[in-house]
């Protein structure tokens, strides 16, 4: 065994037992014995019971270290474990590396130690410690140090500010030590406040690498990544993942398949996972178990993720209907949960949001959804709107699962190509004329014409162009709502246009008389077969275009004529 690098990290009882040897185990299959390891074990200082004997002989099995420490902050401050853990792998080797229990290494990173460094950390994902420049000056000055020149960027929402790292994964070098100081300005922040705020080890740490005056080297987070915040890239060069819990994680193939390997290789592992409710999900898979990876997949092929989206009653819920159960293929009818998600700082919130839902279904859990009576998708979510709790089993961990919204969606269109590339996003849309004369006798929002949801679809959404929002406060002016009606899907017609190129146009008119040939192309773009779409199209009901006209007044046909005519015809349509 190397004392080349030295990696140290929390065991202590309860819900880091588990985390703890997965950490241990992950790092033992990728790095192996060209790393020394140690679990610092917590909590044994307010006597409470320690880790269970299998979890200690199992890290002891791996080859690793079994060190009790001493909180040297709070035995009710948990995270001070990891300063005092620090202390204990300081000066032992080169390079001392403090990892969070939560954490998985998915590949070999020790080159990254390379060249010589004194302090090693990923600037924080957000500046969680909620303190502009001026606030963390007054810090720097009651501590006694010298305010550092240099600014960072927050690694997910891209803030700029004071360095502040997130203490998830911290390298030093042999030649300084960095625990005590950070102890100390711990100590002295925590009495100055009167409290052990949650951030009080990350905003002591920036304190204590500037007292002791160390070179710092930013990492990317391929070294810390925060899985939480986003979904675990497939295939890039992300090393070691921060996954906070671990149903996060539970819908990444990647993550799956590392753990199933590491159930395969350390089999004293899925005891351990099987009698911790948040890993029973991994324990359940059992070793030698294999997961189909994503085919390799032609340029107009698309990820196992997808989006259907388009203007409200232009047959976004029949086309969900059909693609659903195509193959493997699963949708979920307008989640509640995508609201939030895109409202989530740094932009990827409905990534991470598919892979929680990957993860609940794999994991058997229920998914609320709005089917029938018979259990299929509803067609039209005006005539059935309500949400049943459904089970799926889906044949694989890389089934083509989609989502569909129409307003929130349509709004979010650069957002979601830009953090799902991969992922074929479907629009929707019909005649201007037989769309709103469907808003008329439809729900409240689409009768009035009230755009959108607070600050998503809104004018006061901040991820529109101004222009846009310009355009959404003259809609909402508007005091007649035919009028209203008409601007309002002339604007929604213009976002797809604006991004024409991201977008599977699916026309209603087109889905109604050939269902087969958009189903063949639907099922290219998710990775299922034409024999699926095939099958799938026998299944469909026939559905006519209804020319809808003869059922609004001759003033609001006249408005959709004034004012939907030029984009209307940029689709195909002749109002």
């Amino acid at each position: 065994m190397s004392d080349n690098v030295h990696i140290g990290f929390i065991c202590q009882a309860g819900r880091l037992e588990a985390q703890s040897c997965v950490l241990a185990a992950s790092i033992a299959a990728r790095l192996g014995d060209s790393v020394r390891m140690t679990a610092a074990i917590g909590g044994i200082e307010s006597g409470r019971p320690g880790p269970s004997d299998r979890t200690l002989r199992f890290l002891e099995a791996i080859g690793a270290e079994i060190r009790p420490l001493e909180n040297p902050l709070s035995s009710d401050y948990p995270i001070g474990n990891k300063l005092a853990c620090l202390k204990i792998l300081e000066t032992t080797s080169r390079v001392a590396l403090f990892m969070d229990s939560d954490m998985i290494v998915l590949d070999n990173f020790l080159s990254h130690l390379e060249p010589a460094f004194q302090f090693m950390a990923k600037p924080a994902d957000a500046l969680t410690a909620e303190l502009d420049d001026d606030e963390w000056k007054r810090v720097f000055a009651d501590h006694g140090i010298s305010v550092p020149t240099v600014r960072y960027l927050s690694t997910h929402t891209g803030e700029p500010g004071i360095p502040y790292f997130n203490a998830g994964f911290i390298g030093l070098s042999s030649e300084r030590t960095l625990a005590d100081c950070w102890i100390r300005h711990a100590r002295q922040m925590a009495k100055a406040r009167g409290r052990h705020d949650y951030h009080l080890d990350q905003i002591s740490l920036t304190l204590a690498v500037y007292d002791q005056k160390l070179d710092v080297r930013p990492v990317s987070e391929n070294l810390n990544f925060p899985a939480h915040l986003r979904p675990v890239p497939e295939s890039d060069q992300t090393a070691v993942v921060h996954y906070h819990q671990p149903d996060r994680v539970s819908g990444s193939r990647r993550i799956r398949n590392a753990v199933a390997h590491l159930l395969d290789d350390y089999r004293m592992l899925g005891p351990i996972l099987t009698d911790d409710p948040e890993w029973r999900w991994a324990a359940e898979m059992g070793p030698k178990r294999k997961f189909r990876t994503l085919p390799r997949r032609s340029p107009r092929c698309g990820g196992p993720d997808f989006i259907i989206t388009g203007i409200p009653r232009s047959g976004t819920s029949l086309f969900s209907s059909c693609i659903d159960g195509l193959g493997d293929a699963i949708v979920i009818n307008e989640p509640a949960e995508v609201f939030g998600a895109l409202e989530h700082p740094g932009g990827f919130g409905l990534a991470a949001y598919y892979q929680r839902l990957r993860g609940q279904i794999l994991t058997g859990q229920a998914v609320p959804n709005k089917v029938d009576s018979t259990g299929r998708l509803v067609e039209d979510t005006f005539a059935s709107d309500v949400r049943t709790d459904l089970r799926y089993e889906p044949g694989s961990d890389a089934f083509p699962l989609g989502t569909k919204n129409t307003l929130a969606f349509s709004a979010r269109l650069e957002q979601i190509a830009e953090s799902m590339p991969e992922s074929p996003i479907f629009f929707c849309i019909r005649n201007p004329i037989s769309t709103i004369a469907s808003w008329s006798r439809s729900f409240e929002h689409l009768r009035m014409a009230v755009t959108g949801k607070a600050r998503i679809g809104t004018s006061s959404d901040p991820f529109l162009a101004g222009v846009e929002r310009r355009q959404l406060e003259r809609i909402e002016a508007e005091p007649e709502v035919e009028i209203r009606r008409a601007m309002w899907w002339n604007f929604l017609a213009r976002r797809a246009l604006k991004n024409i190129n991201r977008l599977e146009i699916v026309r209603y008119e087109d889905f109604s008389e050939d269902p087969r040939t958009l189903l063949h192309v639907a099922a290219e773009r998710i990775g299922e077969t034409k024999r699926d779409a095939r099958k799938q199209a026998s299944r469909i009901s026939p559905v006519t275009a209804i020319d809808r006209s003869q059922e609004i007044s001759d003033f609001q046909l006249e408005v959709i004529r004034g004012t939907c005519a030029t984009t209307a015809m940029q689709f195909g349509y002749d109002t």
